[in-house]
């Protein structure tokens, strides 16, 4: 061994210079005090590529566990200079940067790892986590498949893949795969949550709240089961109850960028944009990621300000990132600020991008109805048939769509079926009367905006469509 040698030639040193009466002598001291530094430095050395590489993995991975992120970095950052093909070396050092809140630096560091050690699970599940958390259904794909194919019976990989399907819409896809997920492991709690959200979205609150209870009582700190509580209480209108729910979601984990996003649309949903823009703006930048400049600017298109939209996104957009909500917040500014070709690219590039969900195609469907064309928006909107759970804008696009292309009667027929299921909607009894004024019934397109006018007194849209139909029937 090196270290061995070393401490011979030492031994062997100091018994000659006591021999010749050096050590008595300064000048000679010095020499061989430095003599013995530099042979330290040189058994420090000693150590083998692996050996060194052991050391730092264990000492960044000690330094992490006590959340010395700084000095867990400094580790990982020496054991990826003693080989920079280290897939573990980058996924740690992914896992100190996703602690520190450094949220695109750590993804980097996930997708070399798995890129190095295309078997490494830990890798693709961090990356496929990320990926349904921020909405990106398309990459989120890959990623799960992988993980399944690796271990079929992890239980994250059935979770995720029973989010996904519920974004999707797919209900009884995601239902399977979350129960094959806590089948496999039970009270896993991201089962449980998305679980509680499925229930939620079948508007079975009471077993909704009981799946988001259950995981709170084992994991009081879970970020996603305090915002589906919020939502229940938003259901239900306890607006107070709600904000105080999604305001402890955040308080939880701070470094959660989709509880930032939620209580930020419930703040901008009741009216406060500048509230909503102020609290995604309070993210230091070094822990966002491209959510947050794209929620800003779609906030910015309801302010009318989409200027700012534009300027904020373009950058992105020039990059050809595939995320549907850039394309599509850059298409609604275009269109709202009277950019016709730019909006229609948008739609396009919209699209073209596969499994995106159905709220993204409504809204591509509405685009093309304002830009004057009801062909190609009906196209849209009908490749969405047979998806269950439809939002009552499908239904309010659809009907428009249909009074554009001059088929009044399908549009009351599209209409009467929605408003059982959404009694009383604004959108929907005054698009009715709209297609009942088309079909020239001018008595029932009263009595529709009578209807309304009962429940909102002021509502200004059936007040300035009730003054012509007066006319029409006076002395009917």
């Amino acid at each position: 061994m090196i270290s061995s040698w070393i401490a011979s030639k030492f031994l062997n040193l100091t018994t000659v210079s006591r021999k010749a009466g050096a050590l008595g002598n300064p000048g000679l001291r010095v020499v061989l005090v430095c003599t013995v530094f530099f042979l330290g430095i040189l058994a420090g050395c000693s150590k083998s590529p692996a050996e060194l590489q052991k050391k730092f993995m264990a000492e960044g991975q000690h330094y992490l566990s006590e959340g010395k992120l700084n000095e867990a970095v400094i580790e990982f950052q020496n054991l990826l200079k003693v080989n920079p093909r280290s897939a573990a070396g980058h996924y740690w050092i992914g896992k100190a940067y996703l602690k520190k809140g450094w949220i695109p630096e750590s993804i980097l560091q996930f997708q070399t790892a798995a890129k190095l050690d295309p078997l490494m699970l830990d890798a693709h599940l961090e990356l496929a986590r990320y990926a349904v958390n921020s909405g990106q259904w398309q990459a989120a794909k890959p990623e799960i498949a992988t993980i399944l194919k690796i271990d079929p019976n992890n239980a994250e990989g059935w979770s995720l893949t029973g989010q996904r399907a519920l974004a999707l819409g797919h209900e009884n896809k995601a239902q399977n795969a979350l129960d094959h997920a806590l089948a496999l492991k039970p009270g896993f709690v991201p089962a449980q949550v998305a679980m509680g959200d499925l229930k939620r979205r079948q508007k079975h609150l009471n077993q909704a709240k009981d799946f988001y209870q259950k995981t709170l009582s084992s994991d009081p700190d879970s970020s996603r089961a305090w915002t589906g509580m919020g939502a229940i209480a938003q259901e239900q209108g306890k607006n107070d109850e709600a904000l105080a729910d999604f305001r402890k979601a955040v308080k939880v984990d701070l470094n959660n960028l989709r509880s930032h996003i939620i209580l930020a649309n419930f703040l901008g949903k009741r009216g406060h944009l500048h509230q909503a823009i102020a609290e995604l703006e309070s993210i230091p930048a070094k822990h966002a990621d491209l959510r947050i400049p794209v929620k800003i600017s779609e906030y910015e298109t309801l302010l009318g300000e989409n200027g700012k939209a534009i300027e904020r996104l373009l950058p992105f957009e020039r990059q050809k990132i595939q995320i549907p909500d850039i394309d599509f917040v850059l298409a609604k500014a275009y269109e709202q600020s009277g950019q016709k070709e730019a909006a229609l690219h948008m739609v396009d590039r919209l699209l073209e991008m596969k499994s995106i969900p159905p709220i993204f195609r409504i809204g591509a469907a509405r685009i093309e109805l304002a830009e004057g064309n009801p062909d190609i928006a009906n196209k849209i909107l009908s490749s969405l048939s047979g998806t269950p759970d439809l939002p009552l804008t499908y239904w309010l696009n659809k009907s428009q769509v249909e009074l554009a292309l001059n088929r009044p009667e399908r549009a009351v027929r599209i209409l009467e079926v929605a408003l059982k299921d959404y009694p009383g909607d604004p959108g929907a009894l005054l698009t009715l009367a709209d297609a009942r004024v088309s079909q020239k019934q001018w008595g029932a397109a009263l009595k529709t905006l009578d209807e309304l006018l009962s429940a909102d007194p002021r509502n200004t849209g059936a007040i300035f469509r009730k003054g012509p139909l007066l006319r029409k029937t006076r002395g009917a």
